[in-house]
């Protein structure tokens, strides 16, 4: 069965329910935060995916005004989403692993084995490449948008 929804609508849907699914995650790692090896890294963990979840929201929300081809659309939402919940895994595994190197300050300077540091690390320096990809590609897409409509803008006149 194919969908024969717009692509917008359907990427609109995907970073709303990532956003969703994201929170709830981050809400029941909120009640278990004492049982981690870094207490301090899964209260990090648990409000970095409150706040990636309510991006991916925003960004759902934001989508109408995004004017990026089919491509771009695929590459920004997909960026984003994976990107927000790589950061949140490399923070949980942090947390999980006593790990810090790239977190020093919400680890309390915790070192972890290098295997667990580099897969933490890995996880979070992949997610925030991810992120900053996505997130260049939609504020193209908003700026592209926004030139199209002042451009509309001076012909109605």
């Amino acid at each position: 069965m194919s969908n024969k929804r717009p692509l917008s609508s359907r990427v609109r849907e995907t970073l709303t329910i990532g956003g969703l699914l994201l929170i709830l995650a981050s809400l029941l790692l909120g009640a278990a935060i004492p049982l981690f090896a870094s207490p301090r890294l899964a209260l990090s963990t648990h409000l970095t995916g409150i706040q990636g979840g309510m991006l991916l929201m925003v960004l759902g929300l934001l989508w109408r005004k995004v004017e990026l081809g089919i491509r771009g659309q695929h590459i920004a939402c997909w960026f984003t989403l994976l990107g927000t919940w790589l950061v949140w895994a490399g923070n949980l595994l942090g947390a999980v692993y006593a790990t810090g190197r790239l977190t020093p300050i919400a680890s309390n300077n915790a070192v972890g084995l290098l295997k667990d540091e580099l897969i933490a690390g890995g996880a979070l320096a992949s997610g925030s490449a991810l992120l900053i990809v996505g997130i260049t590609l939609l504020l193209f897409g908003l700026m592209r948008n926004r030139g199209q409509s002042i451009a509309n803008a001076s012909i109605g006149r």
